[in-house]
Order: structure tokens, then sequence, then C-alpha cells
């Protein structure tokens, strides 16, 4: 019979990355129980990925600008249901998966009405920071901080014909002087142009504006990618008083109560083995980890409840080898050769990238999850939904632990 189809959209910023990365070995999922398809895509990133400019739209039959990259992963996505069944994968059960910037992808295919016809489940690794960044904004008034016209100004051009007429090269050098001044708002990615994407993915999500009767995956790592300013103070010495003048220092929207997160932090911090960072070093990291992925994961699982059930995770595990190594610990991104289940791995970085015989079982149980959310649309019965339609769930995330996969409290830490 036909096999289940997990699409994966590779991470890196929207600025690089590639799907030929060696963690992304999908021979090995595959040849986990020999039932799954897995396709790895590329798209355009950066500059020729998310250009957005009013210039721009009359070269799109829709009048859209800025959006290339995500249009891109929607042609692979519709090139799989007209052909992969030739590969022996069934294109009703195709589901769409993606991590860091990846995962940011599948949140925009979720809001995107024309990527809607080309899956039917997703899975969200570490992609929720697009929640609390937001999108740039292509209207009347600005597009993208004006980079467009920015990038006119290095090239000494006063048209699009004259970039057009530029080699490739020269115009990604253009470019790379432009990123020193990237900021939320300003930088070459997923654009709210009006067409593509109507409003920002926060209040389509909150709205329930999303692909209706799809169940998510959603989830982070515990160490994850903090989008905010860093510790200002030895890690050794970190202090609760450091930990609040750092939140002071923080543009949280909404403002946050500095005495209320001490207290919070106080409770659930403690000082990570393998090395001397303080607790409150700790607190500090993990805080902006929290803003910038976890609660935006749990944030999307209650989100997604309001036309499916959903399912949230912790990845907690540090890995063996030098990817766990201290400091980084259960880092951004150190899951997905555990949901790859890569037993060994080539080129760049191979050595961080493939799981280790101890870890085998951990990254076998993990994968089938996948697998299983992909053919059924429900990783199991041993994994709850953390929210279903209507109300309920048991508000609980799978946490995959140094040994094994097991349920905690997801909302041990109230937004």
């Amino acid at each position: 019979s036909a096999l289940p189809v997990m699409v994966w959209v590779h991470g890196g910023g929207y600025q690089g990355g590639g799907s030929h990365e060696a963690r992304l070995n999908g021979t090995w999922d595959a040849a986990l129980d020999s039932d799954l398809i897995v396709v790895t895509v590329n798209y355009r990133l950066n500059i020729f990925g998310f250009l957005a400019s009013d210039a721009l739209r009359h070269k799109d039959p829709k009048n859209g600008t800025g959006n290339y990259g995500i249009q891109d992963q929607r042609a692979a996505l519709a090139w799989v249901q007209r052909n992969v069944a030739a590969f022996g994968g069934d294109p009703t059960r195709v589901l769409l998966a993606g991590e860091s910037a990846g995962g940011a992808s599948v949140h925009n295919h979720l809001a995107r009405p024309e990527s809607w016809p080309f899956y039917s489940r997703a899975a969200i690794e570490s992609g929720g920071y697009t929640l609390v960044l937001g999108s740039p904004v292509c209207d009347a008034s600005s597009c993208s901080g004006g980079l467009y016209d920015e990038l006119l100004h290095y090239a000494n051009c006063s048209s699009l014909a004259c970039l057009e007429a530029l080699p490739a090269a020269e115009v990604f050098n253009i470019e790379e002087k432009q990123a020193q001044t990237y900021k939320p708002g300003r930088s070459y990615e997923p654009v709210v142009d009006g067409v593509d994407l109507t409003a920002q993915l926060a209040d389509l999500f909150e709205q329930g504006r999303v692909r209706p009767k799809t169940p998510v995956i959603v989830g982070a790592t515990r160490e994850d990618l903090s989008l905010l300013d860093g510790a200002k103070c030895e890690p050794a010495e970190c202090s609760e008083s450091d930990f609040r003048k750092w939140v002071a220092a923080q543009e949280f929207q909404p403002a946050l109560d500095a005495d209320a997160m001490a207290a919070i932090y106080a409770k659930t911090e403690v000082v990570l083995p393998g090395g001397n960072y303080s607790k409150w070093y700790w607190a500090i990291a993990h805080a902006g980890a929290d803003w910038s992925m976890i609660c935006p994961a749990r944030r999307t699982a209650r989100q997604v409840a309001h036309t499916d059930t959903s399912w949230l995770y912790l990845f907690s595990h540090v890995p063996d080898g030098p990817s766990g190594a201290y400091p980084h610990l259960a880092h951004h991104a150190s899951e997905i050769p555990f949901v790859f289940h890569d037993k060994t791995a080539t080129g760049p970085g191979a050595d961080k990238f493939h799981i280790s015989a101890r870890e085998v079982e951990l990254s076998a149980t993990m994968a089938r999850f996948w697998k299983e959310m992909a053919a059924s649309g429900d990783p199991g019965a041993v994994w709850p939904p953390y929210a279903v339609p209507g109300g309920g769930g048991g508000a609980r995330w799978l946490v995959f632990g140094d040994e094994s996969a097991a349920l905690g409290d997801a909302d041990l830490k109230k937004e």
C-alpha cells in the first residue's frame, strides 16, 4: 500500500542552510521501519527569496511580493502531490515538517490558503519565534524597512532593470552590507504583502485563520535559541540581581514584572551539570529561550485547537558527543538527528549530527512519533494531546529526556 510522506523544510534563518546537510539524511528514517517516504527540499534564501517591493509586484500574477522562498516550498509540495505516488508515497498523507526557519515556514503555510491543498498534517520544531518577532510588512507606507531602496543605492541603480542586469554574486555581496543593520521588520524573510500573507502570523493564529482540520506537533528544545540580549555577567557569578537587571533591560511586550519572573525562575532553575555556570545564568538563558521559542510553541498548540488537535513536546536530552558539549546542552536544532534517526553522518559538521549507540532507542521513539503523525495524523496513544477543539486536552507535553520520553507539566511557567 502507499506509504505516508514527510516533507522537510530546512532551517537557517531564511539566510542559509540546505537540504544537503548531514543531519537531514532521510535514509535512516525511512529504514527505521521501511514505511515512510522522506522528501527534503531547497528554496531560495536571503535576498533572492525574500526581496519585497511594490516595484516587484507586477512580476507576480497575483500582485504579491517578497515571498518567493515560501512559494518555492509550495511548488515543492505541489510536486510531491503530483509525483510522490511514483515513489510509493500517499499524497493524501503528507506531514509538512521543519525546524527553526523551517518550522516558521510551516507556520507560514498553515496561515496561507494557497498552500493548504498540498499537505494534511504538520510538525513545527523551534519555529515559534516567528510569532513574537513578527514579519516585515510591505504596504503603501513602507516595505521591509526600506531594504529595496537601500539595495538600489548600494548597487548604484535607479531601477529594477538595473538590478536585474547585475551578476547574482554582486547582488549577494551588497546584501552582506545590509545585513549589518538587520532587525525585526527589516530583514530578508517572509513578508506580509497583503496577497500571499494577509496579516501577521500571530494574529492569524490567534483568530483561528489557519488550515482547518490539521493536526500539529509543535515544540522546542530546553536550551533553545534566545533572541534576546544575553547575560551581562560572568556565567559562574550571575546572581538574582543580574537576572532582575536583565529582565528590566529587555523590551518584552507587554512589559513583564521582574519580581514575578524572579520568583518563577527561582523555583524552576538549577545549576546544570557539566560546568560551573550559576543557576541565575541558566535563568537568563532559559527565560530567553522561553520567550523566543518555548512559550510560542505552547501558544501555537493552544491556537491550533481552534480546528484540530495539537501535541506539544520539549526536547531536554543532552546529545552525546560534540553537539551536547557544555554549555550548549539541549541547544537549538539538537533534536534534528533524533527525528531523522541519524546513526551516521557525512559532510560538514558530521561529528555533531548523528546519534550514539546509547541514543538509538530514544531516537527511534521520537522518529516513530513523527512517522505515525504522517501516517495517521496522531503520534499515538502514549502521547496525549495538549489541546483539542472545543477545549480539553491534557495541557501536558512530552519531554524527550536523558533516557526516555515522559509526560510533564507544560504550564509550569505561566505566560
